[in-house]
């Protein structure tokens, strides 16, 4: 929604919104990373692999550390 064109309700309400998402951080974090996934929508058939490859690898190496300690 364009700041410009909502109603004074609209950008009262938003910025409740933010306020109160201010008091949890990790909410903030969770938004930003959606927003930036909604904007990457046309490279997820290449980008979502990916991430599933380093998860897997990483989850592999943290286990094996983790057997030897």
């Amino acid at each position: 929604m364009n700041q410009d064109h909502s109603s004074s309700w609209q950008r009262r309400l938003q910025a409740l919104l933010d306020v109160q998402l201010a008091r949890f951080p990790w909410i903030i974090q969770l938004r930003a990373t959606l927003r930036l996934l909604r904007e990457e929508r046309r490279d997820w058939p290449w980008l979502l692999p990916l991430l599933v490859v380093v998860f897997v690898s990483t989850y592999r190496r943290e286990r094996a550390r983790r057997r030897l300690s």
